[in-house]
């Protein structure tokens, strides 16, 4: 497919580059007079994008934190890290999302079953065990007694 109009006259290289050194996808396109929908459509498929947009928002979070630490406006200095964080956890989610893991360990438990088994008192029912008596052995489960 051949590109016609501004999109035909841009290095993808350099707008990669400038992607890189932090600028934005939506202030180039407005520089080079093309709709940022149809930037991002050709530029995401550079093979160095993704590495693009995880150089910007290193850059730019390297760049809160500095501000953080000279202590001028720290509440705007705050606010612009909570704001660069929230970006490169969108567009880096791997690098910068939210990290959940599940451990699920596995043991076998058939034996440890069987010996349980063997140690129980075979006169004890599950129900016993829990406190109750069965209705029909001289006892009202405790069922029925909550009911009356």
């Amino acid at each position: 497919m051949t590109n016609t109009g501004a999109l035909a006259n841009i290095n993808d290289d350099e707008i990669i580059d400038r992607i890189a050194n932090g600028e934005y996808q939506s202030h180039i396109a407005k520089e080079l007079g093309i709709a940022p929908q149809n930037l991002h459509r050709r530029i995401s498929r550079h093979p160095a994008y993704r590495e693009a947009l995880l150089c910007r928002n290193m850059a730019n979070l390297d760049t809160s934190q500095e501000g953080i630490c000279s202590g001028d406006d720290l509440a705007r200095a705050r606010e612009g890290f909570k704001a660069a964080a929230w970006r490169a956890e969108r567009e880096c989610p791997l690098e910068y999302g939210n990290k959940q893991e599940i451990t699920i360990a596995f043991f076998p438990i058939g034996e440890a079953l069987r010996e349980a088994r063997a140690r129980a008192d075979p006169d004890i029912t599950p129900m016993a065990a829990l406190g109750h008596t069965m209705p029909g052995n001289g006892g009202v489960s405790v069922l029925q007694d909550r009911e009356t």
